[in-house]
């Protein structure tokens, strides 16, 4: 169920966080909307040219593990830990070729994902605590939603690590209503 309040997106499932993590991910990571908006409303965006940073923050529902790509120690999330998002548009179109087709009037939206992570030894059962973020970067097609959504870049703060969870999704198929 997606909730919007007076034109805004205040709370809809975080899906694409989770495809995006679909190859790190044991399971699924539920959520829920703490406050922020996950898309402003249309006339907000229009009345400022496209071009808006705003925020948003979730909270796990349940824990969650995160393999890994490295090897190793795993990222474990625990339960009621926060989710911040950041967003950032820029007022610009751009065109976009998928196995869809070609969309040429597609926003492009940066988002930061913050999690609040605990990296576990392989069946230590103990862990140290730190922050992963993952900047991606989605484009959204006029009358059409979400063409394409790509990780970016993943990191461990504290540590200074960059993961390897690079990770795109692309609309495969779209077929115009009556």
């Amino acid at each position: 169920m997606v909730i919007c309040q007076e034109g805004a997106i205040e709370n809809p499932p975080l899906f694409t966080m989770n495809m995006l993590f679909a190859d790190f991910l044991d399971g699924y990571m539920d959520t829920y909307h703490e406050s922020g908006i996950y898309a402003p409303d249309h006339n907000s965006l229009a009345q400022n040219d496209w071009k808006m940073s705003w925020e948003a923050e979730y909270l796990t529902e349940d824990g969650a593990y995160i393999q890994n790509p490295l090897g190793g120690f795993d990222l474990f999330v625990l339960s009621s830990f926060p989710i911040k998002l950041s967003f950032q548009t820029f007022g610009t179109q751009e065109s976009i070729t998928t196995p869809a087709g070609d969309f040429t009037h597609a926003m492009k939206l940066t988002q930061f994902y913050k999690l609040n992570v605990t990296i576990t030894a392989p069946d230590s059962g103990s862990g140290t605590g730190d922050t992963l973020t993952l900047h991606t970067t989605q484009w959204y097609e006029p009358y059409v939603g979400l063409v394409r959504a790509q990780v970016e870049s993943a990191s461990l703060a504290g540590a200074g690590v960059r993961l390897p969870m690079e990770n795109t999704l692309e609309l495969i198929e779209f077929i115009p209503g009556n």
